[in-house]
């Protein structure tokens, strides 16, 4: 488990509430959890754990950091999520990675008797912070605003399709288009 071993907060950054949702249309997920999993800019102050709050199909999850855009979280992003096609942003679908991002942290998604792990990050893309989700789970179409949840749970494989804005994610039960 990496934790964020960062130089003491520069003076004058200010740690604010930085809040994401999670829609489960679908209703499979049952719970989601922060797993101690974090890293922050350095110089910036983070207040682990984030908090959630919700369940039934929707959570909001909320991280207390600083916001400063740098390459070195968003590289971690990248690697611990499993590289291009594991990361999506649906605010910034034209990237097939981050560029940069203030800080990224960890859940575990409870699927029936399945937990994954999955990584949620925030960017900024123009005049707005976006939010990347990033996991071996998530299998995104590069440059087309597309992304897939997908995961085996006891042997049945569940496809939830992902779309959102620049705070939230919503999952949805995919169609096959042969139905």
């Amino acid at each position: 488990m990496y934790t964020h071993d960062a130089d003491p907060p520069i003076t004058g950054a200010t740690p604010r509430n930085n809040v994401v949702q999670i829609v489960d249309q679908s209703r499979s997920f049952s719970n989601i959890t922060y797993n101690g999993f974090y890293d922050v800019s350095d110089g910036q102050p983070a207040y682990p754990p984030p908090t959630i709050s919700g369940g039934g199909g929707q959570w909001t999850i909320t991280f207390n950091a600083g916001r400063q855009n740098t390459t070195p979280v968003a590289d971690k992003f990248h690697a611990l999520s499993g590289g291009r096609g594991h990361e999506f942003s649906p605010f910034d679908s034209h990237n097939d990675h981050p560029k940069q991002l203030n800080f990224f942290f960890g859940v575990n998604i409870q699927i029936q008797s399945a937990v994954v792990t999955a990584l949620l990050g925030q960017g900024n893309a123009g005049l707005n912070n976006n939010w990347w989700i990033g996991s071996e789970f998530v299998n995104a179409t590069p440059k087309t605003g597309s992304a897939q949840f997908v995961c085996n749970v006891g042997g049945q494989i569940v496809k939830l399709n992902i779309i959102g804005d620049a705070e939230t994610f919503t999952f949805y039960v995919a169609q096959d288009p042969k139905e």
